[in-house]
């Protein structure tokens, strides 16, 4: 894996910065769309928005949640060997 998955509560502030003495920007991307780079001095802040989405639940919402990030991370996936 090149990148490691963080589950955080919906009350985390998460600020990720490049700093002015860095040698290079850096690229980001969330959920493994739409990269953006950032400049030296570039920051981002990331926090919970207070209109949360609707969402309709198959069984729980637990188990929802769960299987859509097993399925879209690939979690326990395998590929078929010939």
């Amino acid at each position: 894996l090149s990148f490691r998955p963080a589950v955080l509560p919906d009350s985390a502030v998460v600020s990720v910065a490049v700093p002015l003495t860095a040698r290079c920007g850096a690229a980001l991307s969330v959920d493994g769309k739409d990269l953006c780079f950032l400049k030296l001095g570039d920051s981002v802040e990331v926090s919970c928005s207070s209109h949360p989405v609707p969402t309709i639940c198959r069984t729980t919402g637990t188990a929802d949640w769960f299987n859509s990030v097993k399925g879209g991370l690939q979690w326990n996936g395998r590929v078929e060997q010939k």
